[in-house]
């Protein structure tokens, strides 16, 4: 009878040190999970403000350039429209290219960063 009893409580001991255990892999596994989330929303969060620093530079960059061309076409309107030009043949080419161009390098970016 004492040697049941033993046994119990090794059984007992062993089952509470496993419910232990799973729950501190939880918990790492969320502090895993919590660390990579942080990573990735900071990285995109300088990402996002350098990128709208580099828009507002290219905004006012095309508008002198604009300005330019139309002087030197000989209405201003002219620069607008060559630029405007431009930048619809640009977005064709985004278009057509955006799997190879966009959307694989932003995936593997992502996968890159949860799985570091």
């Amino acid at each position: 009878m004492q040697q049941i009893s033993n046994e119990e409580e090794e059984e007992k001991g062993l089952f509470d040190r496993v419910g232990e255990y799973v729950e501190i892999q939880l918990e790492l596994i969320k502090c895993k999970a919590v660390d990579t989330s942080a990573g990735i929303v900071s990285s995109l969060a300088s990402r996002l403000f350098i990128a709208v620093v580099i828009l507002i530079f290219v905004m006012l960059l095309n508008i002198g350039l604009a300005l330019w061309l139309g002087y030197m076409m000989g209405q201003l309107y002219f620069g607008f429209m060559a630029l405007a030009g431009f930048y619809a043949f640009l977005a064709l080419l985004f278009y057509l290219f955006r799997a190879s161009w966009i959307k694989a390098p932003i995936s593997n970016s992502i996968v890159r960063k949860f799985l570091k």
